[in-house]
């Protein structure tokens, strides 16, 4: 389960060496809020919208906000199972102001997470492209994006090749007559009526 924990700070330069430590420590999910360079004070809706951003409830946001508009620099983390006291020691060690907050992270859906798995675990994402066992060992797609749906089983637009498709091998014949070419012959019979010459009959029935 990740923890965010929340600290406040009286400088903005405190509260920038408390994120910097915790991004230098590891922890990708890092937000500083306050004022910015050369403001007294900041915007207080703009500063509820960005806190909403990224999952933070309106009544939490607008008390976090109330605490900005005294003067004080806000830093939250989303810390992973399992590093939740390496974050608290790190906030606390830049003299925090005030009331902490510590609390379940809001879910991944309100906070809209790309890589929920791997923000929770606190690792990086694992593999960026559509193929990732291809890109790792360095060989082509057996699979053509789309072959399953389309002409693989037989669905969508008709594939005339699907298992050489498949293994990315050529046709393994292209001629009118591939098993006699394979064996090196010539066509078995070019006669229309094969049965009929062979047994010295004629045709059992005219057009």
């Amino acid at each position: 389960m990740t923890t965010m924990i929340s600290r406040f700070y009286a400088s903005r330069r405190r509260a920038e060496a408390a994120a910097g430590e915790l991004r230098n420590a590891g922890f990708r999910d890092v937000h500083r809020f306050g004022a910015a360079e050369g403001e007294t004070a900041p915007d207080r809706e703009g500063e509820i919208a960005a806190l909403r951003a990224i999952g933070i409830t309106r009544a939490m946001a607008e008390t976090f906000a109330d605490r900005m508009a005294a003067g004080n620099e806000l830093v939250i983390v989303f810390a992973p199972f399992g590093k939740a006291r390496l974050a608290t020691t790190i906030l606390d060690r830049h003299e925090p102001v005030g009331e902490a907050v510590a609390a379940p992270a809001p879910s991944a859906p309100m906070r809209q997470d790309a890589t929920p798995l791997s923000t929770a675990l606190g690792l990086s994402v694992l593999a960026k492209t559509k193929l990732p066992f291809e890109s790792t060992f360095g060989i082509p797609s057996l699979t053509r994006p789309g072959w399953f749906a389309t002409g693989g089983l037989g669905f969508g637009k008709a594939n005339p090749a699907p298992f050489s498709s498949a293994l990315g091998l050529p046709l393994l014949a292209r001629g009118a007559t591939p098993l006699s070419s394979m064996l090196g012959m010539r066509c078995l019979s070019s006669n229309p009526t094969p049965l009929s010459s062979t047994i010295g009959m004629p045709l059992l029935k005219g057009s």
